[in-house]
């Protein structure tokens, strides 16, 4: 008993620790989110449609690669960031009439994975722990929707999709990406 007490309490030292240090360092390690690719993206495309009508239009993620690809807005975007932003769009959009925002930026957006990732996984563990696991998308929203440990976060299933395919887009990042601290902490569920 006693044991396990004192386990739980360093548990929770190392985890306060790294929270600590990664809110100092902030989370540039982690790859770019939906949100963030989508923002860029069209800052850069004169030949995109505005933001109000992106979010409020549907597609697939083969339609909204189809479409920037027309628009030659996907240049300078790695595969990875490419299925991000197509991936978080067929999820995320279109957002109804009456919930638009006044202004778009992330926060006014859907939350991307990388922002759910940041607000949710380090709730119970560093983040580590989902960024250096390969895995498909299948097997990171099992994990997800039907553990029981992630079962006691507030979620939408729209969010757990998000992140689910955010991850199995985005992880694993190499280890040596990661600040020193979060490297030596061995990743575990």
């Amino acid at each position: 008993m006693k044991s396990a007490r004192k386990k739980l309490i360093i548990t929770i030292i190392i985890v306060l620790a790294v929270i600590g240090v990664l809110f100092a360092q902030g989370y540039d390690f982690m790859p770019k989110g939906g949100s963030d690719i989508l923002l860029e993206v069209l800052d850069k495309c004169k030949n995109c449609d505005d933001i109000k009508n992106i979010v409020t239009t549907k597609r697939t993620q083969d339609e909204w690669k189809k479409y920037f690809s027309d628009k030659g807005a996907l240049s300078g975007l790695s595969d990875k960031e490419v299925t991000t932003l197509v991936n978080y769009l067929a999820i995320n959009m279109p957002i109804p009439q009456n919930k638009l925002p006044r202004r778009y930026n992330v926060n006014t957006l859907p939350p991307s994975g990388r922002l759910i990732a940041e607000e949710r996984c380090t709730l119970c563990h560093p983040i580590n722990v989902a960024m250096l696991e390969r895995r498909t998308y299948v097997a990171w929203y099992n994990l997800l929707v039907h553990s029981g440990d992630h079962n006691i976060i507030e979620h939408t299933e729209q969010e757990w999709d998000t992140l689910a395919h955010y991850l199995t887009a985005n992880a694993p990042i190499p280890k040596e990406s990661l600040p020193p601290e979060l490297r030596e902490l061995p990743p575990s569920y």
